[in-house]
């Protein structure tokens, strides 16, 4: 469908009363937002373009999000609680530490006092994720078969992937602003998360691909990375993102086995009604850059959305 009808087909469906019904019928229901980057304004997006929401796009969903939910802690949707608001209940989380969502993204959220939590891979902190340089050498995205063969047999292991883009692909981006895919410094991370309602949780420690790694190398990222955070971070929970979104039996049980309370996976939809009976297959709403404001609205009322 192309944008002009897809556009077209939303404005028809939030005309219709079909979504504020959808709302009213998940107000005891939760959602937990993914977001990655938020582009400060005057930068250009870089890398991988669906991670690399503009602050304008991120700063009108929040508004949406006001309007149509309850934004409340991520911690609150996994304890147990019964949901009693008349809306339904939304938490929103950022996987990376991008430095545009630590910055730009924060402001935005501070100015509405809205809480969040952000999903960190301690060492990858101060870099550039290697999706990001090598969607920049692919025109802004990595084919779905490359990225998938790079998970499983090279485990996203960053330093191997790059040694397979040829290296007359990569663009002078000397120049180029570095905010727009590079991740935030632990020091500015920890000095933007002593803001009111900011929580810090665990993303792995490398970024690896936890499904494709053997016991030994998923109990050492997962055990590195909240040892590392806990002792830093007093905003710390113990609550872990898969990273690129994929686990595995094995990695589950390890999660619980080292201390971590509950994970999640980058999609999926909403939370199922108890969470605390599956809490380390958790799903979330990916928020893409491409989607529009009246696409999010519409998956705000479970339209597009399991």
């Amino acid at each position: 469908m192309n944008q002009r009808l897809k556009h077209a087909a939303e404005l028809a469906a939030l005309a219709s009363g079909v979504p504020a019904i959808c709302r009213r019928l998940k107000r005891r229901r939760s959602l937990v937002l993914a977001y990655h980057n938020v582009v400060p304004a005057g930068v250009r997006p870089r890398g991988d373009l669906s991670l690399h929401l503009t602050q304008k796009a991120f700063s009108e969903q929040l508004d949406c999000l006001l309007t149509l939910c309850e934004v409340v802690p991520l911690t609150s949707l996994i304890d147990g609680t019964p949901a009693r608001a008349r809306r339904p209940r939304v938490a929103i989380t950022f996987d990376d530490a991008y430095l545009g969502a630590v910055t730009a993204g924060m402001d935005e959220l501070t100015r509405r006092d809205m809480p969040f939590t952000i999903f960190v891979a301690p060492g990858l902190l101060g870099q550039e994720p290697w999706w990001d340089t090598a969607a920049e050498a692919m025109d802004g995205a990595i084919p779905h078969n490359v990225r998938s063969e790079w998970l499983q047999r090279l485990a996203g292991d960053g330093s191997a992937i790059l040694r397979e883009v040829p290296a007359g692909h990569f663009r002078d981006v000397a120049n180029q602003p570095s905010v727009g895919s590079k991740i935030s410094s632990p020091e500015l991370l920890k000095e933007m998360t002593t803001r009111r309602g900011a929580s810090v949780a665990s993303h792995a420690w490398t970024h690896r691909n936890l499904a494709a790694l053997a016991e030994e190398g998923v109990r050492a990222e997962l055990v590195r990375s909240i040892e590392w955070l806990s002792a830093r971070f007093s905003c710390f929970v113990p609550l872990l993102a898969y990273p690129y979104g994929l686990s595995s039996r094995m990695v589950e049980v390890v999660a619980a086995e080292v201390g971590y309370r509950a994970a999640f996976l980058v999609d999926g939809g909403w939370l199922p009604e108890r969470p605390a009976m599956s809490p380390f297959t958790l799903p979330r709403m990916n928020v893409p850059a491409g989607l529009s404001l009246n696409g999010f609205r519409l998956r705000l009322s479970g339209i597009g959305t399991p």
